[in-house]
């Protein structure tokens, strides 16, 4: 499956320097549990790169309107890597004369999300994802979730968890799910298939 999705899609060269500059700290402040369980081999660059991206773009589309307010509204995260997901990531507007506020769009957060099921699923090694766990840690409705999973060619089928109940999975296999979007149904400003379009290179 790696050569449906590429990690440099998602996480830029400039972004991948400013983590690793300060990885330790990073990992250590990491505040998601399920996205740090993921990295089973703590060992593996790669995989701490990726839960602390994960981590840290689950912080920035969580921020309330009064922290996007603020001059600095992610205080504890250090370095580099701040600056430039907030240039990635979110505007500027124009709160007074004097004074700037930081804005992230709809577009932006379903842009966060996307990436964040992506990285989920790889840090999984491609196994199925229960939704639920999705979402009691990103606080969306699930029916976004699946849509958004469905969008980046995952089926979503029934399986049997370690209690032996049954539960919506994420699967993504090839070939890939083709999504059907339901008709007579509102369509978002900004269409995820569009966000895909854009931000990857599909093959």
């Amino acid at each position: 499956m790696e050569e449906v999705y590429s990690l440099r899609d998602i996480i830029t060269e400039a972004e991948e320097d400013a983590i690793r500059s300060l990885e330790e700290i990073l990992f250590s402040k990491i505040k998601n549990e399920y996205f740090k369980s993921l990295s089973v081999k703590a060992e593996d660059p790669e995989m701490r790169l990726m839960v602390i991206y994960a981590d840290l773009l689950l912080q920035l589309v969580k921020l309330s309107a009064s922290e996007m307010r603020k001059s600095d509204p992610l205080p504890l995260v250090e370095g580099d890597i701040k600056k430039l997901l907030f240039e990635r990531y979110t505007s500027t507007k124009q709160s007074t004369s004097r004074s700037l506020r930081y804005v992230i769009t709809d577009q932006n957060k379903d842009r966060c999300f996307v990436y964040i099921f992506i990285l989920v699923i790889m840090l999984n090694r491609y196994r199925p994802v229960e939704l639920e766990k999705l979402q009691s840690n990103c606080k969306i409705p699930i029916s976004n979730i699946r849509r958004m999973l469905e969008l980046i060619g995952c089926y979503v089928e029934n399986m049997r968890n370690a209690s032996s109940l049954i539960v919506k999975v994420a699967r993504l296999k090839l070939p890939l799910n083709v999504y059907k979007e339901p008709k007579k149904k509102f369509v978002r400003r900004w269409c995820v298939w569009e966000l895909l379009n854009k931000a990857f290179l599909w093959i």
